[in-house]
């Protein structure tokens, strides 16, 4: 059975056999392959889908037992076919459903079936969250039909029946009870964008229509996780007061959205909710507004969320995929010691309710955002040789008497050379590494009762910074360490130019791997320590960046990693160098001033390799990107932000043209 035959599909349950007789085609290359494994797919979730005329039309055989179809296979056992169904493709498998009713019976529905496909051949799509979803229709649905993506039919199938299914069965307040829903519509968008990303020979960005009065510079912006809405910090302009500013992306065009009754006080900080997409809670002095759209228009209402006590600072605050929020703030009046007040809120039935406040005191704390939890982390007791350190997980159901209720588990660490000084999740919350003032660091993981099993012990790492401040507003560690989307990868600093790499076996023990060093500078500066280390979500592209210079790995086909590229300011250039990371297509954004200040993306292409997609001169460098990677801001606090959109390519010659160096050859890393 050929896995990438691009025969007609039917769906589940439907009457109409394949053809007698294939036509024979010519072995596809693996691009080729990938397109028809596309089709495939667009037809397996769309009913209806009708057999090509040359087709025969017979009803299927009623048992296994039929001399229609007298084989040995028709009579193993269901669990011995689903065995075998497991390694084929959904194109292969909606194939078998049509041999006869018993396979039929024994095939999951076409859904499942694609869901289960995903979860097995593309696990980082099967991960992402419903915000892809959730923009579909706005965002990435405009990309995908430029592109001519082949699974278009199947997302819009699939976004119907959703929507069909909200309908029937309305959830108050959907989304606010509960981890995030990873729907297959998310995932068959994410699958979709990162296909076509990376089967994409150029990438271009074109500027963004979006309207700012009075040309105000921007210090600060954050992107809804649908990348529907883009909020924005207005710097004021003489003793005005900073304004927040917020648009929605509608027909390609960011449209100004109004916030009504927005107090005088300037806007500190702000933050969209995982859970549900269109809210957001901004800072403004000492309250706490939560700001939710009114159904249908671009009218923001807000509420009292949370006002911070006289004698606190408000010092962080975070959405989780559960739909609560913490907020941290300081205790001012105590000199010794960091004590804060820690409060949970939580969104129901109209209004904001504090569900538990403690007060605490901690020095490292950390958010695993799709795990709902809070990880906080300190001293209980230090001497002059060792001290011993506590962490504490919070996190709801702890408390089985209340499970509404945040509850906390403890774990008193065995006796260490240096204080806990940052704490850092992997993206699903199930391992947490802690850094050290010593410079050593600790690998754990979370048994079934939220306690710490020490994994991994990695000494003489780059120590944890005494003056290195732990981010405002977000849910990233100050230290520079990168985990991969699927938890099995870990990347931190040994020195200013060596990372160490780390990894997951398949007995789930984690070992020490390959260390990665950065080339010395060519004209012999002083390589700066690492601001930032950033992993691909499949892990097989690492980015190190410093004030000055950033470098790219890339992990071949063999498994052995190997340095693509470095960027290196010109010395006296006022703009920083900035990389990211895009979710879907493994892209890499840069902006450095080598000599000229210019926007690189590097991404693989559909055989693996690393290569250049794009590139152009920018006036500013690079900021951010939105979830969806479609969107990037260039800005700075000097000038007004520039927003840029990327398009597909219209023209593959042109696509070739671009990347072909002078001498015709194929601008590859």
């Amino acid at each position: 059975m050929n896995p990438l035959s691009d025969n007609q599909l039917t769906p589940r349950h439907s009457t109409r056999p394949p053809a007698e007789q294939a036509t024979p085609a010519r072995a596809p290359t693996r691009r080729d392959g990938q397109a028809v494994i596309d089709r495939n797919l667009a037809r397996i979730v769309t009913p209806g889908t009708p057999v090509p005329p040359d087709d025969a039309c017979a009803v299927l055989p009623e048992d296994p037992d039929t001399s229609a179809a007298p084989s040995l296979a028709q009579h193993l056992p269901a669990l011995v076919l689903d065995k075998i169904f497991s390694y084929l493709t959904p194109g292969d498998q909606c194939r078998c459903a049509r041999v006869c009713r018993y396979w039929n019976s024994c095939l999951l529905p076409p859904q499942e079936r694609l869901t289960r496909w995903l979860k097995q051949n593309h696990p980082v799509s099967y991960r992402a969250q419903s915000g892809w979803g959730q923009g579909f229709l706005s965002r990435t649905r405009p990309f995908l039909q430029a592109a001519h993506s082949p699974l278009m039919p199947a997302l819009m199938q699939v976004q119907q029946e959703q929507q069909e299914h909200r309908l029937a069965a309305p959830r108050q307040e959907a989304g606010l009870t509960g981890a995030l829903p990873r729907d297959l519509l998310s995932r068959l968008v994410h699958y979709s964008l990162n296909s076509q990303l990376t089967q994409a020979h150029q990438l271009t960005l074109r500027p963004a229509a979006v309207q700012l009065p009075d040309d105000n510079p921007t210090d600060f912006f954050e992107f809804s996780h649908c990348s529907r809405w883009l909020a924005m910090r207005c710097l004021a302009q003489g003793t005005g007061p900073d304004i927040l500013r917020l648009y929605g992306w509608e027909n390609a065009v960011w449209r100004p959205c109004q916030l009504t009754h927005c107090p005088p006080e300037s806007v500190s900080d702000f933050c969209f909710a995982w859970t549900p997409q269109d809210m957001l809670v901004s800072v403004h002095g000492r309250h706490l507004l939560g700001w939710r759209r009114e159904s249908d228009t671009n009218r923001w209402h807000h509420t009292p969320m949370h006002l911070v006590p006289q004698s606190h600072r408000l010092e962080s605050f975070c959405a989780l995929a559960n739909g609560d929020w913490i907020t941290m703030a300081l205790n001012e009046t105590k000199h010794e010691g960091l004590s804060h007040l820690l409060s949970f809120h939580s969104w129901r039935d109209g209004t904001w309710h504090t569900v538990t406040a403690r007060h605490m005191t901690f020095s490292a704390w950390a958010t695993a955002g799709h795990a709902s939890q809070l990880v906080l982390g300190g001293v209980v007791q230090q001497g002059q040789a060792c001290c011993i350190n506590r962490v504490l997980i919070w996190r709801k159901g702890l408390n089985t008497s209340n499970p509404e209720q945040w509850g906390c588990q403890a774990s008193t660490l065995p006796r260490l050379d240096g204080i806990l000084k940052d704490l850092t999740c992997s993206p699903e919350g199930t391992y947490i590494l802690g850094m050290l003032t010593c410079g050593q660091g600790c690998l754990w993981k979370l048994d079934e009762h939220c306690r710490l099993l020490p994994l991994l012990t990695l000494p003489n790492c780059l120590p944890a910074s005494q003056t290195m401040p732990h981010p405002i507003y977000t849910v990233y560690s100050a230290y520079p360490v990168a985990f991969s989307a699927d938890q099995k990868q870990l990347a931190l600093p040994l020195s200013t130019r060596q990372i160490q790499l780390c990894y997951r076996d398949d007995h789930g023990n984690w070992q020490r791997g390959q260390i990665l060093e950065a080339p010395f500078p060519a004209d012999n500066r002083l390589d700066r320590e690492p601001l930032t280390i950033k992993m691909s979500p499949t892990g097989n592209i690492l980015v190190r960046v410093t004030t000055t210079s950033l470098d790219i790995w890339h992990r071949r086909a063999s498994g052995h990693w190997h340095h693509s590229l470095r960027r290196m300011n010109r010395e006296g250039s006022p703009y920083p160098v900035a990389a990211c990371i895009a979710k879907a297509g493994e892209l890499v954004y840069t902006t450095a001033q080598d000599p000229t200040l210019s926007l690189w993306i590097h991404g693989p292409d559909s055989c693996g390799r690393l290569v250049r997609k794009s590139c152009m001169a920018v006036a500013v460098s690079i900021c951010g990107t939105s979830p969806d990677g479609l969107s990037l801001v260039v800005s700075s606090t000097e000038a007004p932000p520039c927003l840029l959109q990327m398009t597909p390519a219209q023209d593959r010659q042109a696509s070739q043209q671009t990347h072909a160096e002078p001498s015709g050859k194929c601008r590859l890393l």
